[in-house]
Formats: structure tokens, C-alpha cells, sequence
């Protein structure tokens, strides 16, 4: 495997860490009946900070180097998956 490849899988995990964390804490949430697309869940984004800070010490790396590389996850994990609910569900609403 070539180290481009590699670098980029490395990347794609600790993107579906921060994902995860965020689902974890309730701030993000999967779609029930499309289970590939997530949206807004009940908890903020801080709720996200604060379980994988506290993770983090507790020696939980989830692939990162540093704390602040993994916050820059969180949060792009959060603002990439915040929609208020599945675009998918509502577009389907839509149609019908």
C-alpha cells in the first residue's frame, strides 16, 4: 500500500472516531431507516468535547496526536453531520 493511501484510510478513521464520539454523547444521531446519514441529535456539541476530553485522558487516543487535532475532528464531524434531521427521510416526506 502506498504511504498516500495509507495517510488518507488514517485520516477516514480518526474522521469516523470524531463521528462516533459525537454520536456516543448524543450530539449527532443516526437515521433509524438510513443508517449511512446522520443528523442533529438532543445534546450539544459540547457534550462531544466533553466525552472525548475525557476519553482522552483516560489514554483513548481514537488515532490522534494531540487533543487539539482531535477537537478540530469533533467539530468538523458535529458542523458536517448537524442538519436537524435526515435529508434523506425528508426529501422521501417531500415527494410523497
Amino acid at each position: 500500500m502506498g504511504q498516500s493511501k495509507r495517510l488518507y484510510e488514517d485520516d477516514q478513521r480518526r474522521g469516523m472516531s470524531a463521528l462516533d464520539i459525537c454520536i456516543e454523547a448524543g450530539a449527532v444521531q443516526r437515521c433509524e431507516i438510513h443508517e449511512h446519514i446522520c443528523f442533529d441529535g438532543r445534546q450539544p456539541k459540547s457534550a462531544a468535547y466533553d466525552l472525548a476530553k475525557k476519553t482522552w485522558y483516560k489514554g483513548e487516543k481514537h488515532g490522534f496526536d494531540s487533543l487539539p487535532n482531535l477537537m478540530e475532528a469533533i467539530d468538523e464531524a458535529y458542523n458536517q453531520n448537524s442538519e436537524s434531521k435526515c435529508a434523506q427521510c425528508a426529501s422521501n416526506a417531500a415527494r410523497d
